[in-house]
């Protein structure tokens, strides 16, 4: 597991109310449902993304582990009611052809007022970025550097144009930093209440 997922999980661990509800958008083989799993067992936590391959490896790894659910759906669609999460996740999820606005827009229709959504996407424009994202990926400095010529930076969204994104479908700012050890940028999100 990524080690950027378990600090994601770590960091909500500690903020969740008790029997939180949570959504992780773009979830792959369910990496951060598990790892917040592992930490808060008293919490439900739905992994999605659209990918059957992804999805049935991540239900084989979280098979007997309660407090995960993994579905197959795109951001821009979510099959949760409304106001249901009390917060999501998004890691490297925009990147992948998703239509930004449309997906901000939707998880807030299902995260609570008041609740929140953490975002981390690359940021094309950090240090040394090839060299910080072959420790995301692999071990492998030339197969990082192919998967980010050829499949990452070509998909990458500007931190301003994720910004602008936000704030036109209606989410306050309560964070927007730069990650100093990761070449990544985070958003943290609040819906009003």
């Amino acid at each position: 597991m990524a080690n950027h997922h378990r600090a994601v999980a770590a960091r909500m661990a500690r903020v969740l109310a008790p029997q939180a509800w949570c959504l992780d958008v773009g979830c792959g083989g369910g990496e951060l449902p598990l790892a917040l799993a592992r930490l808060r067992r008293d919490c439900l936590v739905v992994g999605i993304d659209p990918s059957a391959s992804a999805i049935a490896r991540g239900r084989r790894r979280a098979r007997g582990i309660a407090a995960v659910r993994l579905l197959r759906a795109g951001a821009e669609r979510l099959p949760l009611p409304s106001a249901w999460a009390h917060g999501a996740t998004a890691i490297g999820v925009i990147k992948h052809g998703v239509d930004a606005r449309q997906a901000l827009t939707e998880v807030r229709r299902v995260v609570r007022p008041g609740g929140w959504l953490w975002i981390y996407e690359l940021d094309p424009a950090a240090a040394g970025v090839q060299e910080r994202f072959s420790g995301l990926v692999t071990d492998s400095p030339a197969v990082a550097a192919r998967i980010l010529q050829r499949f990452v930076l070509p998909h990458s969204v500007a931190r301003e144009q994720l910004r602008e994104q936000r704030l036109a479908a209606g989410w306050t700012i309560d964070e927007d930093r730069a990650m100093p050890d990761l070449p990544l940028y985070a958003f943290h999100l609040r819906k009003p209440a």
